[in-house]
């Protein structure tokens, strides 16, 4: 003879509800919304609706906050999670910005500029436009002053007029002074100093 066991019934993703915890405490990351059992923003229902599965990068979205809710740093781009202009996929649930000399890049405008102004994709590497030095962090790319490490004369010219590269260090021309935390070099001035006429 077959005995009859008590089984409860477990909710799943699309089941009738009145609060939250109706689904809340049968399926994590849901919630009752419209009467309804649905996945908090940023989950998708598993194909069996029992789970809410965080989403990934390349999943489908509608807005912005459907993505960065458990993806860092994504957006919803033509309704795909995908990393923003300037970043780069770090796995499949992280967007990280590109560094100077680091990430790979095919395109300026899309790959290098949103991330770091006054970058450029230079030999498929985000690099600091001339004039421009980047910091140690490689996140930011800063207008070069007296002082700072150069290569050639142009890391220096093209960022402090009357200036050039010696040892390895922007300086000013000979005849000019630096000034303005060494944003500027300007041309010293010479005193002429008459000597007394002696008989």
């Amino acid at each position: 003879m077959l005995l009859c066991s008590e089984f409860s019934f477990l909710g799943t993703i699309g089941d009738d509800c009145s609060v939250d915890e109706d689904c809340s405490d049968v399926v994590t990351n849901s919630e009752c919304s419209a009467s309804l059992c649905s996945c908090v923003t940023g989950y998708d229902p598993s194909d069996d609706n029992t789970e809410c599965i965080a989403k990934e990068l390349r999943d489908p979205c509608s807005v912005d906050v459907d993505c960065y809710t458990t993806i860092t740093l994504a957006t919803c781009i033509s309704n795909t999670c995908q990393c923003p202009p300037g970043h780069i996929e770090e796995d499949v649930r992280t967007c990280k910005l590109r560094l100077i000399h680091t990430d790979a890049c095919i395109s300026t405008s899309d790959d290098c500029v949103p991330a770091i102004a006054n970058s450029a994709c230079n030999s498929n590497l985000c690099e600091c436009e001339s004039g421009y030095i980047a910091n140690a962090a490689l996140t930011t790319c800063t207008l070069r002053v007296i002082g700072d490490p150069c290569t050639i004369i142009t890391d220096c010219s093209d960022s402090v007029t009357n200036s050039e590269c010696t040892d390895s260090t922007c300086s000013c021309e000979i005849g000019y002074l630096a000034i303005d935390s060494g944003s500027t070099c300007q041309l010293r001035e010479y005193t002429i100093i008459k000597q007394p006429h002696v008989i």
